[in-house]
Order: structure tokens, then sequence, then C-alpha cells
């Protein structure tokens, strides 16, 4: 089973790198069987839908044929953050009658025009990973929930990370979840 070989996600009630919130507008029948259908398809949104399908059978939901009269539609995105400081090359001082300038030209210790950034200066980066899922009515033509999954963590692999994210989200799935924490322990969690 696929969703037994993907790092887990565990749900916490507050706290953690990950944040979930949901909406259920309306009550989800039991035994109503779903469709997953990502919103673009991307080779990450495709391995994705594998992903929802597994979960949504391992949690005994019940499988539509593509675009049945329940949806599950998905969104994957992954945004860059930058962390640190730009660099600084000089100082500058300005009065009334005059502006002074300083340069750094050569440093070992300080960024300097020469040398470049100084040791431990280095832009640091992060990444933001973001799933959003809706579920559908399409006969009555309703929104009956919505979801969003956000983790920020130092880049890591991007596919492993969002497959985790799948869990969290499917356990929100048909309730509403204000605002719940939740890390992701496995392959995807090292750093």
């Amino acid at each position: 089973m696929l969703i037994g070989l993907l790092p887990s996600a565990a749900l916490a009630d507050a706290g953690g790198p990950g944040q979930l919130h949901s909406t259920a507008f309306h009550v989800l029948p039991a035994g109503t069987a779903i469709a997953v259908r990502p919103l673009d398809d991307s080779p990450v949104n495709l391995d994705l839908r594998k992903v929802f399908i597994e979960a949504l059978r391992a949690r005994q939901r019940g499988l539509a044929a593509d675009e049945g009269a329940v949806v599950l539609e998905f969104q994957s995105e992954i945004q860059g953050i930058k962390s640190g400081r730009e660099p600084l090359y000089g100082r500058g001082v300005t009065t009334n009658r005059e502006t002074r300038l300083r340069l750094n030209m050569w440093s070992n210790t300080e960024d300097s025009l020469l040398a470049g950034r100084a040791p431990g200066s280095e832009l640091r980066g992060s990444v933001r990973y973001v799933l959003r899922a809706t579920l559908d009515d399409r006969r009555g033509g309703r929104r009956l929930w919505q979801g969003q999954a956000i983790y920020d963590r130092p880049t890591a692999d991007d596919l492993a990370t969002l497959k985790a994210m799948v869990s969290p989200l499917i356990d929100a799935l048909g309730r509403s979840v204000r605002a719940g924490g939740f890390t992701i322990d496995g392959a995807a969690a090292t750093d």
C-alpha cells in the first residue's frame, strides 16, 4: 500500500511547523463516493492524486470514477521564502551640507566589494508548501468542504513533503478545523 511507504504527518491540537485550516459547509453523507481531480496536470499533482486516492481508501471512503457527483479538487504550490540579510558593503552618513560614504573594499570578517559576503551571512532559503482542496457536490452545485495545509521548512524533498501533507488534510475532510498544527515525520522531515 502506498500510504505505508510515505512519511507520516501527525495532526496536533496546536503548534507544529504545519498549519491546517478547513471549513465544512454541509454534511457529507456517509458512503458518498468521491472522485479526485487535480486542478492542473503537473507531474507533482498527478502523483498527489494517487496519494489522495490511497488516503481515501485507507479511511474507507468510497471512490467514484472521474467527474463523479462529489469531486475533491486540489492544487499544490511551492513558495520560496528568503531569510537572512541583504549584503552591506558600506555605510553612509548624510548631514545638511554633505554626504559621506564609506565603502568596504576588502574584509575577511564583513561584507566587502572584493571579497563578497562575510562567512555565515549568506541568504538562506526556506520553502512554504501549500496544499488546497475543495469538495464540491456537482449535482447540487454547492461546496461541501474546503481545506488548506501549509508547511514551512528549509528546502527539502518537495514531492515527499506534499505527499505527507495529504494525510492531515484528508483527516479533516468533512470537518471544520480552525487552526490545527501538524508535523511531518520520516523521510520528508530530514532537513
